[in-house]
């Protein structure tokens, strides 16, 4: 439907789409399926690291528990499910979009995709908002542990719920595509322009008006205040800000071009009027990998936290790895001793 649903098609633009091997030689050159698979292979693993690093750091260290950081924990956690999907993706497309999986595995795999990315953004904007509460009522009541517990749970739902359509209307169909078989264009096409507006225009929006009214107020002087301390807090608001503004920035500009190319495909005529649009959405699938191999670059360039407790983790394994092995120096010349 959106950006948000690589590697599958519209089953009721397969026919139409049938002169697309005609125009597929850059998908079957050797060269180009190793430097795809060396860069899409190279995201997996960055994000997987990356991701899954943050996620243990936030999760087992006192001082990196946070609101912010918890909603940080949910985001690595939507990327990791997304990364987990490239391997499949890679598959789809060097298999010439044919469905090599079980029939209802097509049912899971794009509303997976497109539900962990839609949860991603939807935490974005509720870090926007928790910020702009923060920074614009600071004596008001703060949003506190269980509450964004319970704020992540619905953002789950919520997520599930707008792929629910997807999901029921996925099939593989009689050429072995798996894509959405809808009862008319039409109704696909309003799916789709809900989806762009609750999961894109919608959340973006919000986050500009935010973050415009966050820096507005940052830039104000606080009355009545130390000036030591006021330059101090003023700058440990603006890294928070400055990486969740980078953070945002980067999804939305990553994520733009597959989305536009599939509101191309389902309101214009792409496949007729431009018949490589299958060979460059495969090639812009990698902005969308980019997105989430990004994320923890992020966190550690911004964040002192971030940067420290990875040194820390990295020290600490260290130090583990070579206990382990003089643990097992020692025990094999104990064993050696005692049957000598």
């Amino acid at each position: 439907v959106l950006a948000f649903k690589p590697a599958v098609m519209n089953t009721t633009l397969t026919n139409e789409t049938s002169s697309k091997s005609e125009h597929q030689n850059l998908q079957d050159q050797v060269w180009f399926s190793v430097i795809r698979y060396m860069l899409f292979g190279a995201a997996f693993i960055i994000s997987i690291c990356g991701n899954t690093l943050c996620a243990y750091i936030i999760s087992s260290r006192i001082r990196m528990k946070s609101v912010t950081n918890l909603f940080i924990l949910n985001l690595a956690i939507g990327d990791l499910i997304y990364t987990f999907s490239i391997p499949f993706d890679l598959t789809i497309i060097e298999n010439d979009q044919k469905w090599m999986f079980h029939p209802y595995f097509c049912n899971i795999l794009s509303p997976i995709q497109t539900m962990s990315m839609s949860s991603s953004l939807l935490t974005l904007t509720i870090l926007s908002l928790t910020r702009y509460w923060a920074i614009i009522h600071p004596l008001k009541k703060q949003i506190e542990e269980t509450t964004a517990k319970f704020i992540i749970v619905f953002i789950w739902v919520l997520s599930a719920l707008t792929v629910l359509p997807q999901g029921l209307y996925q099939t593989v169909n009689d050429e072995g595509i798996c894509g959405e078989e809808w009862e008319s264009p039409q109704e696909r096409k309003v799916y789709t322009a809900i989806l762009f507006g609750v999961q894109y225009v919608i959340p973006l929006t919000i986050m500009i008006i935010a973050y415009g009214r966050i820096g507005v107020e940052l830039s104000k002087p606080s009355p009545g205040e130390n000036t030591l301390i006021q330059e101090e807090r003023g700058k440990e608001a603006k890294k928070v800000v400055s990486m969740l503004i980078t953070v945002t920035a980067t999804f939305a500009i990553c994520t733009l071009p597959t989305s536009v190319m599939w509101l191309w495909l389902d309101f214009g005529n792409a496949e007729n009027s431009f018949p490589d649009f299958w060979n460059v959405l495969n090639i812009l699938y990698f902005f969308d990998f980019i997105n989430l191999a990004a994320h923890p670059f992020i966190y550690v360039y911004f964040s002192k936290n971030f940067r420290s407790e990875m040194k820390a983790t990295f020290k600490r394994k260290r130090h583990q790895t070579g206990q382990n092995g003089t643990i097992s120096h020692l025990a094999k010349h104990t064993f050696t001793a005692t049957n000598v």
